[in-house]
């Protein structure tokens, strides 16, 4: 479904027959009050029942879309800056994936995830460290050598590739690979992640388990199942190692007594046996983490 807003073109998504006035992508360029023609993405979207429009123009530095309706036929055209897309997520030591190590290290609740190593967080990289103790001795865009609690760590980035997804729906999307190493001079922990939009070599049993399954419904009610992308990681054992290496084990349980921790959590309403079985629990988790 489309619309006009003086000379701007509202494309809306169709849903079981009917259009999603939630989301209205606006684009202009062409003629107003004319298909016809070549219109250009904004990087805005309009909410028609509440009247309000929201836009994205950062997404705008990384690619231009473009569509030109004729008779019967609408053409898509995309150019994308992935150079520059590549380059701005590519400053890997200032990634949150450090503050989630580092905070890993420093003994607090142990969560890393890989894919977190293309989101740049410096602000967030810097306050963690600063909290923790720890002090950059080196460091450049792939890799690092840190000071926390009298130990030395080094953290490397061994292999990253970011490639343009150029097959099928997720047309000019990314497919991405990480392996990094971080070490405290004794044992080294390599972190491994894939993420790629399925192609044909994907198609294959052997990669099921692997597959990222998405479901839908058609107008008719009809239902679909579709593999979106394989991703493959060993977070669980990377997160484990790092665990193994740092300077101060998670203890869930720290700056509490047990008779503390009971007042806590009678003030908060729980009875006696709710806090002994979370007691319990927490302590579990944390002999997970101390061996």
């Amino acid at each position: 479904m489309y619309e006009f807003r003086g000379d701007t073109l509202l494309l809306y998504d169709i849903y079981h027959g009917l259009p999603d006035t939630d989301y209205g992508e606006m684009l202009v360029g062409g003629t107003a009050g004319n298909l016809y023609g070549t219109w250009t993405y904004t990087g805005c979207e309009y909410d028609k029942e509440e009247d309000e429009t929201e836009c994205y123009e950062k997404n705008l530095q990384y690619f231009l879309r473009t569509i030109t309706f004729s008779k019967g036929k609408a053409e898509i055209n995309y150019k994308v800056y992935f150079d520059r897309y590549v380059e701005d997520h590519s400053d890997f030591m200032n990634s949150y994936f450090m503050s989630q190590l580092f905070n890993t290290l420093g003994g607090n609740y142990p969560e890393i995830y890989l894919d977190e190593i293309w989101y740049m967080e410096a602000s967030s990289v810097q306050a963690t460290a600063q909290k923790i103790g720890a002090v950059f001795t080196s460091k450049t865009k792939s890799n690092a050598t840190f000071e926390l609690g009298g130990k030395t760590y080094t953290v490397n980035v061994k292999h990253m590739d970011m490639s343009l997804n150029r097959e099928g729906y997720f047309i000019a999307s990314e497919n991405k690979e990480i392996q990094v190493e971080v070490s405290d001079g004794i044992t080294t922990c390599t972190g491994e992640y894939i993420s790629h939009y399925m192609n044909a070599d994907y198609c294959k049993a052997e990669y099921k388990d692997n597959l990222r399954m998405d479901e839908w419904e058609d107008s008719n009610l009809g239902t679909f199942i579709a593999a979106e992308r394989y991703r493959s990681n060993n977070e669980d054992d990377f997160e484990q190692c790092i665990t193994g290496i740092a300077y101060k084990k998670y203890d869930p349980l720290d700056g509490y007594t047990y008779a503390k921790a009971a007042k806590t959590l009678a003030k908060k309403g729980y009875n006696a046996s709710d806090r002994e079985s979370r007691r319990e629990r927490s302590l579990r988790k944390w002999a997970k983490y101390a061996r």
